[in-house]
């Protein structure tokens, strides 16, 4: 007996494509080649501030992070709301009772685009609705993830009305974040093009290689290939960096170069809104490489660069050779053929030698705008994380990192095992029972077919798959919440956006099927 009927079946099929999707791979792109408008919508937000606090911009709303100080709109005890389109908001903060100090809010709602917004500071002065911009120290606006950034020092005295406007970006990438007063909305980055015809210049890259051998580190674990790492100056102090995702793979055993010399290392942190963690106090490399400041201004579109790849642990250096083709606020990109197992090897500008990025591994495949689903072959595109802007570095403590990296990796588990079930129904018309295999799905799986071959009558069976609906919808966003409450890491935290965001689609199907019964 078919213990899946045809209706939850269709409905299946129709919201499958969308979740498809999601699924082929962990990143989308969704640069478009429209032309901007010349009137891009904005959202207007007005704050009382003072002191240091940040505004986070997801794809769902808006919420404020209070570093230290007064919490936006409460210095000397005022309860100054928050204004979004000139509408007044009080944001519910989780520490209520506290006018002071680290705190985050609640969301407001909007639908936003973070990785496609422009900012523009419209004015900073002493009363709400204040024209003209007074002076104070400037705002940073960067992409944490899949969020956009918005921090407001204010580290002088008193407390300042900041209003600002976020503009949506229809453009291709990369596009200034931050536009000047008066600039055209929606305005493209100057284009830089890379000339075919022009190779980079000639280097020695043997040389570079026989040069920082000594620097490059192998990284082991007990289970599986050694990772890749290397020792660099970054502002003048040596420190051992690799990709946050190599040392979250498990508890790395040694940090070797590649002779077999064993690394002293401290200290570890996390850079935030980038995949780069650095242990300082290394005991090897007596030339350390250097990472370079400000990459934007000191390299070019079309340079020339080196992954100084040696993944995999068998002590063998491969140089891999390509241009630089983009950078923007916490990436570069590169057309340099390196592979997953170079994750953690340096990106070496070629004409000064200096450390640009740590290689990074990314697979994005494209859509088709009007069915969504995915094209028949991946577009490839290899990125490497700046150094220069990672400017805040949270401590890293082992037993807090690798349990929620344990967290995380059941959570990624999960939402491909509802990726399975889904596509299961869809694709076959019933359940397949030994597909399913997850304990957090598995156990209530199997009790609704060993119920439905009992022949239920019409309304108890209706029943049973509304109750087996409604508690997958629940598995399907109830440990992304727990997770939510206590991940401390803003690595982990960005992933858990990514899953948050593929567990939502789920959780609308789901919903969609219960209605439908």
């Amino acid at each position: 007996m078919d213990p899946t009927p045809g209706h939850i079946v269709n409905a299946v099929r129709t919201a499958a494509g969308l979740l498809a999707a999601l699924f082929v791979m962990n990143t989308a792109v969704a640069a478009s080649a429209e032309p901007p408008s010349t009137e891009a919508p904005r959202t207007t937000v007005e704050a009382l501030i003072d002191g240091p606090s940040e505004l986070r911009v997801t794809q769902t709303g808006i919420y404020w992070i209070n570093i230290r100080n007064a919490k936006p709109g409460r210095h000397e005890r005022r309860d100054e709301p928050t204004y979004v389109n000139d509408k007044p908001w009080k944001p519910a903060w989780k520490k209520p009772g506290e006018e002071r100090g680290s705190d985050t809010s609640d969301p407001y709602p909007l639908k936003l685009d973070p990785g496609h917004l422009q900012f523009e500071l419209l004015a900073v002065g002493d009363t709400h609705g204040a024209t003209g911009i007074q002076k104070r120290s400037p705002i940073t606006v960067k992409k944490v993830g899949a969020d956009l950034s918005i921090l407001i020092p204010d580290p002088e005295s008193g407390s300042r009305w900041y209003r600002f406007a976020l503009i949506e970006y229809k453009g291709p990438e990369p596009f200034p974040l931050v536009i000047g007063s008066g600039s055209k909305a929606g305005s493209p980055a100057a284009p830089n093009p890379v000339a075919a015809t022009n190779p980079p210049a000639a280097v020695d890259v043997g040389a570079l290689v026989k040069a920082h051998r000594g620097n490059l580190v192998s990284i082991s674990f007990p289970n599986g290939p050694a990772g890749a790492g290397f020792i660099a100056k970054i502002r003048g102090t040596p420190y051992v960096v690799t990709n946050t995702h190599v040392l979250a793979s498990g508890p790395a055993t040694s940090f070797k170069t590649l002779d077999g010399t064993q690394v002293q290392t401290g200290a570890p942190s996390s850079a935030v809104g980038h995949d780069i963690i650095r242990l300082a106090g290394p005991n090897a490399g007596d030339n350390p490489l250097e990472a370079m400041e400000q990459v934007d201004v000191n390299t070019s579109i079309g340079d020339g660069v080196v992954i100084l790849g040696h993944g995999g642990g068998a002590g063998v250096v491969k140089p891999i050779q390509g241009r630089l083709v983009g950078v923007g606020p916490n990436l570069v990109e590169t057309d340099a053929q390196f592979q997953q197992a170079d994750s953690g090897s340096p990106i070496v500008h070629l004409k000064t030698g200096k450390v640009i990025g740590v290689a990074a591994y990314l697979t994005i495949r494209k859509y088709d705008s009007a069915t969504r689903e995915p094209v028949k072959e991946p577009v490839i595109r290899r990125f490497g994380f700046r150094i220069d802007s990672a400017t805040i570095w949270q401590p890293v403590k082992w037993d807090a990192f690798y349990a929620q990296s344990t967290e995380l990796a059941a959570i990624e588990k999960l939402t491909q095992d509802f990726g399975v079930f889904i596509k299961d129904l869809a694709k076959n018309g019933t359940i397949t029972r030994y597909l399913h295999t997850n304990p957090a799905i598995k156990n209530r799986i199997d009790q609704w077919i060993d119920a439905k071959s009992k022949h239920l009558s019409p309304r108890d069976a209706e029943l049973a798959e509304q109750s087996l609906l409604s508690f997958l919808k629940v598995a399907s966003q109830s440990d992304i919440t727990a997770a939510r409450q206590h991940f401390t890491y803003d690595y982990f935290q960005r992933q858990l956006v990514e899953q948050e965001r593929e567990r939502t689609a789920i959780g609308e199907i789901l919903e969609r099927l219960v209605k439908s019964l």
